[in-house]
């Protein structure tokens, strides 16, 4: 990771955690092996059954790795970030975070009938800049 990145990571650590809190944070964070596979934990249910979970990340170490205090390499930790909030933006008509999909597919789907707040969220869309140009919408 360039030193960039790292820095961009950083920012964006910092802003998810200031928007969802640091242990909503710590629980996306996945955790993954050196050559991109998810680390996986099994935990026993109530009824007897085994089932296989990702591993995330303590919200300790979050923090540390925030406050620039965590004494290993944070790289692991930040690319982590990146994969999972980069995608992300903050909707200037709502403040809360969501993905760059489902931003698209609500600014360009049906105008919503039923509910005021959606009904503005929506006419926001019309003028807002992530909104997605015409042919790029609905992309998966």
């Amino acid at each position: 990771m360039t030193p960039i990145e790292r820095d961009q990571a950083l920012g964006l650590l910092r802003t998810v955690i200031a928007k969802m809190g640091l242990t909503m944070v710590a629980r996306k964070l996945v955790q993954k092996h050196a050559d991109g596979t998810v680390r996986v934990r099994r935990v026993r249910c109530a009824d007897g059954s085994d089932r296989v979970m990702p591993k995330t990340y303590h919200p300790a170490a979050i923090r540390m790795v925030s406050r620039c205090q965590y004494r290993g390499n944070p790289d692991r930790v930040l690319s982590a970030v990146l994969d999972t909030f980069a995608q992300e933006i903050e909707c200037p008509h709502t403040g809360e975070l969501m993905t760059q999909h489902a931003c698209a597919n609500f600014a360009t789907g049906p105008m919503p009938r039923g509910n005021g707040l959606n009904l503005m969220h929506w006419h926001a869309c019309k003028t807002c800049p992530h909104r997605p140009e015409h042919g790029e919408c609905n992309e998966r």
